[in-house]
């Protein structure tokens, strides 16, 4: 039987200085700052991964019906990873060729991916304020602004009405992800407690809306 140490043997590059330090997380990816190469040459694609990608992309291929996945690993559990591994794949189709083929069902087209991280907590016009912004379409919820007031299901409909099927939003504060018309996963942590009733009025309109749209 071989031993830990043989069967756990670290990368050499663990052990180097200029190796990152810091995680990543969703602005990452918003900022399109992660070497995807790098991050999936790092990245072993556990049975939980591969079970929320291909969910994921039967949806994005229109052949699934699961429309939210929710990521209940405890703190340090891999969601942000799962999440950013998820987020690469929907962006950058020749990523999912050379990484994971067997799991994106075909699906050629690039997935608009929209993402929010709740590290970023004192952005001015809440989550869908943010989402509204990377749709370019900002001005669509002005009226919810000032007070910051959350936009109902009827609004996130006009919102989303003219984006393609295989759209994606991705929310976290320390984890959690939103997608409207595909997937959708949720998660939030040390948001207080006013900000918590609008944000959960908010998703709870956009986990309905794409029923409508």
């Amino acid at each position: 039987m071989k031993s830990l140490y043989e069967l756990c043997q670290p990368r050499a590059d663990v052990f180097e200085d200029k190796h990152q330090d810091d995680v990543l997380d969703l602005a990452n990816l918003t900022e399109d700052s992660i070497d995807a190469d790098l991050f999936f040459e790092e990245t072993y694609f556990t049975d939980g991964m591969k079970q929320l990608v291909d969910l994921a992309f039967q949806r994005f291929a229109g052949i699934g019906a699961t429309g939210l996945i929710r990521l209940k690993q405890a703190m340090g559990g891999g969601k942000t990873h799962n999440m950013i591994t998820l987020g690469l794949l929907a962006k950058h189709p020749e990523l999912r060729e050379k990484y994971a083929k067997n799991l994106t069902h075909d699906v050629q087209h690039p997935i608009k991916v929209i993402s929010f991280t709740g590290r970023n907590n004192d952005v001015p016009f809440g989550i869908w304020g943010e989402i509204a912004a990377q749709l370019g379409k900002k001005e669509m919820f002005s009226d919810y602004y000032i007070p910051l007031a959350a936009p109902g299901q009827n609004s996130w409909i006009r919102l989303l009405k003219d984006e393609p099927m295989g759209c994606r939003y991705l929310s976290t504060k320390r984890q959690r992800l939103i997608q409207i018309h595909s997937i959708r996963l949720l998660e939030l942590d040390g948001i207080s407690q006013y900000h918590f009733s609008i944000i959960l009025t908010s998703i709870r309109h956009i986990s309905h809306c794409h029923m409508r749209s």
